[in-house]
């Protein structure tokens, strides 16, 4: 069974980027564990620090291609595998939203929890000291069936 403060991050994961993005996004499975490398590497993460009664990193990662079904959803316009800076503005944002609605759902059950800014990378290299290291939780999740992850260290 998941921590009760991991299900907090999957519902308002589920809940915002569902609402948000108008695809459905649904949990898929979770494991203790390290960040998976290989799904990193060809990823765009957006990492947030969190720290006071809760602390960890919290990290949304898309594979490119659903990061681009995302944001061109989103959108209504073509977004392409290259456009990087706007892939990672997008995956950021989405990251910033999410955790707003985490944020809400903390201040209602009285945790008192800060969230720094995110701070979004394409693939694991640029942060790979920062987070590699850490173990936490792995959530697989989809989004209209395209695969995406989070990762929230302990």
């Amino acid at each position: 069974m998941i921590s009760s403060k991991y299900q907090i991050f999957i519902d308002k994961a589920e809940d915002t980027l569902s609402s948000f993005i108008g695809l459905k996004t649904q949990f898929v499975s979770s494991s203790k564990q390290s960040i998976n490398t290989d799904i990193a590497q060809k990823s765009i993460l957006s990492t947030i620090v969190f720290s006071g009664e809760i602390t960890g990193d919290f990290t949304l990662i898309f594979p490119i291609d659903t990061a681009v079904s995302a944001l061109e959803f989103l959108l209504g316009e073509k977004v392409g595998l290259t456009n990087i800076a706007l892939l990672k503005d997008g995956i950021g944002e989405l990251s910033n939203i999410v955790m707003g609605a985490v944020k809400t759902q903390f201040d209602e059950i009285n945790k008192k929890v800060a969230f720094e800014l995110p701070v979004t990378y394409k693939g694991i290299d640029e942060i790979y000291n920062n987070i590699i290291l850490q173990d936490g939780v792995w959530i697989k999740m989809k989004l209209q069936e395209k695969p995406f992850y989070m990762f929230i260290s302990q």
